[in-house]
C-alpha cells in the first residue's frame, strides 16, 4: 500500500516507522523538515510540500493526517480539498 503522511510527532513518526517496517511505501510531510529527512533515513519518502506529496502519490491516494485539533489541522484540510480529487481519501487522527 501506498499513501501520505502529514504530521510526523508523538503519534505520526512512530505510525510511518510500522508501516514502513511492514513493507508500506510512505510519503511524509511535516513543516519541521529535520522530522521528515529522519523518516527518509529509514525509506520513507520525503515530500517538500503539501502539493508535492499529494502528485507524489498513485491515484486513487491515500493521505493520513495526524496533526493536533485546531486551526493547523482545518488549514491542512481545507489546503487539501484543492488538491484531491474525487476518489482519493483522507483519514484524520487528532
Amino acid at each position: 500500500m501506498e499513501l501520505g503522511l502529514i504530521g510526523l510527532g508523538k503519534m505520526g513518526a512512530p505510525m510511518t516507522r510500522r508501516l514502513l517496517q511492514n513493507g508500506h511505501t510512505v510519503w511524509v510531510y511535516d513543516i519541521d523538515s529535520a522530522k521528515t529527512d529522519e523518516l527518509a533515513r529509514l525509506s520513507a519518502r520525503s515530500a517538500e510540500t503539501l502539493a508535492n506529496l499529494v502528485s507524489c502519490l498513485q491515484t486513487p491516494r491515500i493521505v493520513w493526517v495526524m496533526l493536533p485539533a485546531g486551526a493547523m489541522t482545518e488549514a491542512t484540510l481545507l489546503d487539501l480539498l484543492d488538491l484531491l480529487e474525487p476518489g482519493d481519501l483522507v483519514l484524520q487522527l487528532i
